[in-house]
Order: C-alpha cells, then sequence, then structure tokens
C-alpha cells in the first residue's frame, strides 16, 4: 500500500519566494509548504 498526499505541492527552494520548510508569517498569512 501506498500513502501519500497528492495535494502537497515540491519542496525546492529556488521555486520558492518564501522558505518551503520555514512557516513564515507575513501579512497575516502563513506561508510554507502543507500551510
Amino acid at each position: 500500500m501506498l500513502l501519500h498526499h497528492c495535494d502537497v505541492v515540491g519542496a525546492d527552494p529556488r521555486e520558492w519566494t518564501m522558505p518551503p520548510f520555514g512557516g513564515i508569517v507575513k501579512d497575516g498569512y502563513v506561508y510554507g509548504r502543507g500551510a
């Protein structure tokens, strides 16, 4: 059996404006992978 989340985007930092694993809060929004 294979379990995974199809709705989570990739985490290549070069493709993000914020760190994907940072959980950055800016202007009332949380930015990060899976947020």
